[in-house]
């Protein structure tokens, strides 16, 4: 099977502390002889940019020869698509398949609501942090950040997504594109509502079933393999408490995925 990249969403990162996002996934790809590739590309910069990185991380990785899989979790499915489209970065050719997990292909409404007062001191924190004695992966996640550089929150908007990028980055016809949405449930009491962050209730009421930050019907994207009962965190193994193992195998999710990335190879 060909080799597969995992492209990070917004504000992501291989390793930051107690906390890792797609923990084991590489490791159990390898297992099953798959070659498999995190990568880390800037947190917050547009989706122009971080899709040249993911383009600059191939090259360095593999070489320009071997046809790809790829898989965007959030943002990161829009960074693949910019890099595989015809009016991005034109590298269809190379690419059997693009899976994306919860990308806003139709924005979020959640990106519109974090007022640049919260951006800056984020960045002004992060300035603080990257000076700490932390691993490499953490330093370059908020070296990013403290650059208060949000254009990629700027362009996970509704507006931006469905007036522009969808637009002006038309698939590429030679790539399979598969999607899967995430979906957490309602509270059972009214009185147990605040396990649910406030982020989930505006999306609930706006766009209905949603994993905190993107709703299913913004996550569809050509071919729709399903709905997963995980938060957007959850998805790629992502922990809140790190000491507690998640409710959702993430990592029996994406064994699913390469035996579908397996079946698009014939």
């Amino acid at each position: 099977m060909q080799p597969i990249f995992l492209v990070h969403g917004f504000l992501g990162y291989r390793r930051l502390l107690l906390w890792e996002m797609f923990p084991g996934v590489v490791e159990q790809f390898q297992h099953k002889g798959i070659a498999a590739y995190r990568v880390q590309i800037h947190p917050t910069a547009s989706i122009a940019e971080r899709a040249q990185q993911l383009h600059e991380t191939i090259q360095r990785d593999i070489g320009d020869k071997e046809k790809i899989h790829l898989i965007g979790h959030s943002m990161g499915g829009l960074d693949a698509r910019y890099f595989v489209s015809p009016g991005g970065l034109a590298q269809g050719s190379r690419v059997i398949s693009l899976t994306t997990i919860s990308t806003p292909h139709r924005g979020s409404p959640i990106a519109e609501r974090i007022p640049p007062s919260l951006q800056a001191l984020f960045s002004l924190g992060a300035g603080i942090g990257k000076h700490l004695p932390l691993e490499q992966d953490a330093r370059t996640l908020l070296t990013g950040v403290s650059e208060n550089r949000w254009d990629a929150l700027k362009q996970l908007t509704p507006a931006y997504l469905n007036e522009t990028f969808n637009p002006q980055t038309p698939d590429d016809p030679r790539v399979r594109y598969f999607s899967y949405a995430g979906k957490i449930e309602p509270p059972k009491h009214a009185w147990s509502n605040f396990p649910r962050p406030l982020s989930w209730r505006i999306l609930q009421e706006l766009e209905g079933d949603n994993d905190g930050l993107v709703s299913v019907e913004s996550a569809k994207w050509g071919e729709f393999l399903g709905t997963i009962a995980a938060d957007h965190g959850e998805q790629i193994g992502l922990k809140i408490n790190p000491w507690k193992r998640n409710a959702f195998d993430h990592l029996a999710f994406f064994s699913q995925i390469a035996e579908n990335l397996a079946q698009s190879e014939i």
